[in-house]
Parts: C-alpha cells; sequence; structure tokens
C-alpha cells in the first residue's frame, strides 16, 4: 500500500516564522491541487482566522479546538486517524509549540502504528536570524536540542539582516548540526530558500500532476483545493 498522507512538521521558537511558513507551504500545495489539512499550535507569527487563509489563496473547510498537551499519543493519532478516514488530506502540516523538540513529535507519529499509509517528511526548525543571539543566551539548552533534532534547519528571515550575518548564523548552525541542511530564507515572493525547502521535503511535487508515492505519473489528480485547519490550544511536545 502506498502512502496518501504525508505528515510535515515545522519546528521553532515563537516569532521564528512558523505561522507564515505553514501558511506558505499550504498554499504552495494547493496550488499544484494537493489537499491539505493545517494543525496550528500557537499564534504568535500572525493573526489567523478564516480571512487570513482565504486571502492567501487557502480554503478553509473547517476549524475546530482541542488539547493535545498531556495525551499526545492519544489524541494525536486519533486526530490523523479522523483525518484520514474523513478528509483524505495528502498531506498534513503540524506547527508545534516553541518549546516542543519537533524530532520528538516525528518519532511519536511513527510509533503510532499508523501503517505505510502514513509518511512523516524531514524534520523542519525555523531560526529567526533577528532572533538567534538571543535565543542563544536565554533558550540556549531548547535552542541546541531543537537544531540537534532536525533534519532542516532554515535559517529564517534573512531579508532582515546582512547577507555576511545571515551566513554567520548558517556557519554556526551547522557547526551544532552538520548533517542537517541548513539555507537562508526570507519571504520574498520568489525566495530561492523556500523552493529548496519545498525541494527538500516533498520532492515529488515538483512532478506536475503526480501525488506524492501514490499514484503512476499518468495518473490524474482529481482532488479539489482543500485546506482544514485544526486550531489546538494546548501543548504539541513530547
Amino acid at each position: 500500500m502506498g502512502v496518501n498522507m504525508n505528515v510535515i512538521i515545522v519546528g521553532g521558537f515563537l516569532n521564528s516564522g512558523k505561522t507564515t511558513t505553514l501558511i506558505r507551504i499550504g498554499r504552495y500545495l494547493t496550488d499544484k491541487g494537493y489537499k491539505v489539512a493545517i494543525i496550528l499550535n500557537e499564534l504568535g507569527d500572525v493573526g489567523i482566522d478564516d480571512s487570513t487563509f482565504k486571502g492567501l489563496g487557502l480554503n478553509v473547510s473547517e476549524m475546530t479546538s482541542g488539547c493535545i498537551c498531556c495525551t499526545l499519543n492519544i489524541n494525536m493519532k486519533a486526530t490523523l486517524v479522523d483525518l484520514q478516514s474523513s478528509y483524505d488530506p495528502d498531506f498534513v502540516l503540524v506547527e508545534p509549540s516553541g518549546l516542543a523538540f519537533p524530532d520528538r513529535i516525528k518519532e511519536n507519529i511513527e510509533l503510532m502504528d499508523l501503517g505505510d499509509s502514513v509518511k512523516v517528511a524531514p524534520v523542519i526548525t525555523l531560526i529567526a536570524c533577528d532572533l538567534f543571539k538571543d535565543l542563544m543566551k536565554s533558550l540556549k539548552n531548547y535552542a541546541i536540542g531543537q537544531i540537534e533534532g532536525s533534519d532542516i534547519l532554515v535559517i529564517n528571515k534573512s531579508d532582515l539582516v546582512s547577507s555576511a550575518r545571515a551566513s554567520l548564523i548558517v556557519d554556526s548552525v551547522l557547526q551544532l548540526n552538520s548533517r542537517a541542511k541548513v539555507f537562508p530564507m526570507s519571504s520574498e515572493k520568489e525566495d530561492s530558500g523556500f523552493l529548496k525547502l519545498m525541494e527538500l521535503t516533498v520532492p515529488s511535487v515538483a512532478i506536475e500532476g503526480q501525488k506524492p508515492e501514490t499514484l503512476p505519473s499518468s495518473a490524474p489528480v482529481t482532488c479539489k483545493k482543500t485546506t482544514i485547519v485544526l486550531d489546538y490550544s494546548g501543548d504539541i511536545s513530547g
């Protein structure tokens, strides 16, 4: 049985650009015809409501709430199973709280016995260029933990600092996690960093008209543009 639901986890501290990036990823995927579900945990980057998503070209079909603070394994599993059976999204985008370790969330999901039809993408963590110095002073242990546990480290908001400063942060992060893919990204529309993020996270999406790991290359995509938003007020953590 092939993969029919891909989970993408985007971690990072408050104001690192997580929510904005999730919206950007959601728009990128829905523009290509995929169905996307977004699980939001903290709304620090932008004020989120129906008009926010619709204004960005995302069709919000449902919004609900709940808490998965202390029962991650039970509630997250139930949520993913329900999403798969009720909405059958191609992608589920998950935004943990700022203090969560995204790699632990990935491990928890992989231990949920959801079968081969669910796949978790490489763990993404965003680091805001303008906040990196303060972050390493005030929350060093958490920051290092997130960096060490990530597969993709995005040095976000690179347009807010000089190119030399952004390069220095890239080098500093690579010293903490040399196995990860580390690169800058900005909010510019044609930013090469965002395109690289998509190539690393969902490479098969670059093949127009093919759902990742679910359809043969000759099969047409018939899904409608749909985004389901689940707003969790609790802490998504391991």
